[in-house]
């Protein structure tokens, strides 16, 4: 698969790298970590919650858990989420990061009373350098997690070891434990959390459900001849600076990212995916398509079955 070469040799450049880096100055790093993401955040970016974790601080970045409103008794369940901040200049990559990087891990193992983690995924944002194409997220980002407590009527206690990825120059693998005692009922709102809710793209069941101005309008798979491809063709809101459509495949098929072609008219837009730079097309039938496509903030996620 063509994207596993780049991603070890840019993380073992990156662990040389930041070796140097901590061997010569670790105080001087430090302090300037800590300077730089908080003044890259801005108050804008400050969680107004009283029920957080500590901050955990990691090269260039730091991350903790934060609680909004929870009642583990409720059909909707309940809300948490992990806040990253980064210094600037540096990403961190989202579920499917691109041709490089790592996603972020979860290991939930050492919680009680917590009987499922739906992790959810902000709409991320494409990034280009003269190596390659990565997906993900600058500055600041949360990953809302919807909790399901096996007693809904006892706190659930949170422990996690959260692994991801940071990368500028060089890139960066970090793990970090992560703990938090959410409690069964409580009022108190996190509007930051409630901002990144809102960018998760939405999910659609069929081809022309409008929702929120996005839509799937065609899906065309050519899986045979000299250029084999997909084609998808969608329409956004007519105010989208910017549209991108992130494919993943089941099984780990690998796929290239897609390229957006030029709006024909007005808020369609036309999505190509190149087979000839993936995995053997052949071998695509039977799997299932999540398509993301995503606006300046938010988006819509459709699911296609190649038979």
């Amino acid at each position: 698969m063509t994207h596993k070469p780049i991603m070890l040799n840019v993380f073992l450049y990156g662990l040389a790298g930041l070796a140097l880096v901590l061997f010569l100055t670790p105080a001087i790093a430090q302090n300037s970590i800590s300077n730089s993401i908080q003044s890259s955040a801005g108050p804008a970016f400050q969680s107004t919650s009283e029920l957080v974790s500590e901050w955990e601080k990691a090269y260039k970045s730091r991350v903790r858990i934060i609680s909004g409103v929870t009642n583990f008794s409720a059909k909707d369940g309940s809300y948490a989420g992990i806040q990253m901040q980064l210094s600037k200049g540096w990403k961190t990559y989202w579920r499917s990061p691109g041709d490089s990087g790592v996603p972020p891990s979860f290991d939930w193992s050492g919680s009680d009373n917590l009987k499922h983690v739906n992790i959810q995924w902000p709409a991320p944002k494409k990034y280009k350098d003269e190596f390659s194409t990565s997906i993900g997220y600058k500055r600041e980002v949360i990953l809302p997690l919807k909790i399901t407590a096996a007693d809904a009527y006892k706190p659930v206690k949170i422990q996690l070891r959260f692994g991801y990825g940071i990368c500028s120059d060089i890139c960066v693998p970090v793990e970090k434990h992560l703990k938090l005692t959410i409690p069964p009922r409580q009022v108190r709102p996190n509007s930051l959390l409630s901002h990144y809710r809102q960018m998760v793209p939405k999910p659609v069941k069929a081809t022309g459900k409008v929702l929120n101005g996005f839509s799937f309008h065609k899906i065309s798979v050519n899986l045979k001849g000299k250029k084999p491809n997909i084609v998808i063709e969608t329409s956004v809101p007519l105010e989208t600076k910017k549209a991108e459509l992130y494919a993943e495949a089941s099984n780990g098929f690998y796929l290239p990212l897609s390229i957006n072609e030029r709006p024909s008219a007005g808020n369609q837009r036309r999505f190509i995916i190149d087979l000839t730079k993936s995995d053997p097309p052949k071998n695509l039938i039977g799997h299932t398509l999540a398509l993301t496509l995503v606006g300046d903030k938010s988006g819509i996620v459709y699911t296609h079955k190649i038979n």
